[in-house]
C-alpha cells in the first residue's frame, strides 16, 4: 500500500509540472533557463506572459511555448536585444506590448505568429530598427501604437495588416520616414494619429486606406510636404486636424474625401 502510494504521489507530482501556470513573470537569465524543466509539458501559457529584467539575454528557454492566452508583456529589460526563443509562438489571445526595453534592435522570431487578437504596442524601444516578424498579423480588434521608437525607419513586417477595429497611433518616431508597411491598410476604426514624426517624407504608403471611422490627426509631422497617399481617403467620421506641420504645402492628395463627420482644423502649416 505505501508503495502505491508513493507512486500515485510521484504520478501526481509529475501532472503538476507538466502544467502552466495562469500567469508568469520572467525577471531574471536564470528564471527563463528554468522553466523547461520546471514546466516540461507547458506550451500553453493561460494568462499573461511577463518578461522584465536587466540581466535578461534570451529567451531560449521559451522555445516551447506556442500560445499565450491574454498578454504578452516584455518590458524594462536592459540587455535584451531580440526575442529569440519565441520563434513557435502562434497565437496572442489579447495584446503584445512592448515598451521601455533599451538593447531591443529586431522582433523577427516572432514569424510565426499570426493572431494577436487586440492591441499592438510598441513603446519606446530606441534600438529597434525593424518590425519584421510580424507579417502573420492581418486585422487587430483593438489598435496599433507606435511611439518612440527612434530608430525605426519604416514599418515593413506590417505588411498584410488590413485593419483595425480601435485606432492607429504612430507618434514621437523621430527618424521615421515612411510608412511603407502599412499599404495593405484599409480601415481604422477609430482614430488614426499622426503626431511629431519629424522625418516622415510622405503618406505614399496609405494608397489603400479608404476610412478612417473618428478623427485623422496629423501634426508636426515637419518634412511631410503633402498628403499624397492619401488619394482613396473617402470618410472620416468625425474630425479631421491637420497642425503645425511646417514644409506642408497643400492638402493634396484628400481628393476623395467627400465626408467629415464634424469639423476640419488647417492651420500653423507651411502655406496653408
Amino acid at each position: 500500500m505505501k508503495k502505491i502510494a508513493l507512486l500515485f504521489l510521484l504520478f501526481y507530482a509529475g501532472l503538476l509540472g507538466a502544467q502552466c501556470p495562469d500567469n508568469i513573470t520572467f525577471s531574471t537569465q536564470a528564471s527563463i533557463d528554468a522553466f523547461a524543466s520546471q514546466y516540461p509539458g507547458c506550451t500553453s501559457i493561460p494568462g499573461t506572459l511577463f518578461i522584465t529584467g536587466s540581466n535578461i539575454i534570451s529567451l531560449a528557454g521559451l522555445s516551447n511555448i506556442t500560445s499565450i492566452g491574454y498578454n504578452l508583456n516584455i518590458y524594462e529589460t536592459s540587455s535584451l536585444s531580440s526575442l529569440n526563443g519565441l520563434e513557435q509562438l502562434e497565437y496572442i489571445g489579447n495584446n503584445l506590448i512592448i515598451t521601455n526595453n533599451t538593447a531591443l534592435t529586431e522582433i523577427s522570431a516572432l514569424a510565426n505568429l499570426n493572431v494577436i487578437a487586440r492591441t499592438i504596442a510598441i513603446i519606446t524601444n530606441p534600438q529597434l530598427t525593424s518590425l519584421h516578424g510580424l507579417e502573420g498579423i492581418q486585422s487587430l480588434s483593438g489598435g496599433l501604437t507606435l511611439n518612440g521608437n527612434t530608430s525605426l525607419l519604416n514599418l515593413q513586417g506590417l505588411d498584410q495588416l488590413s485593419e483595425t477595429v480601435f485606432g492607429v497611433n504612430l507618434q514621437n518616431n523621430s527618424n521615421l520616414t515612411s510608412l511603407n508597411g502599412l499599404n495593405s491598410l484599409t480601415t481604422v476604426g477609430m482614430d488614426f494619429h499622426l503626431l511629431n514624426n519629424t522625418a516622415l517624407v510622405n503618406l505614399s504608403a496609405l494608397g489603400n486606406l479608404t476610412s478612417i471611422g473618428r478623427t485623422l490627426d496629423i501634426q508636426e509631422c515637419h518634412a511631410l510636404h503633402n498628403l499624397e497617399g492619401l488619394n482613396q481617403l473617402s470618410a472620416i467620421g468625425l474630425d479631421c486636424s491637420i497642425k503645425k506641420n511646417q514644409s506642408l504645402q497643400n492638402l493634396e492628395g484628400l481628393d476623395q474625401l467627400t465626408t467629415i463627420g464634424r469639423d476640419l482644423f488647417v492651420f500653423d502649416n507651411g502655406i496653408c
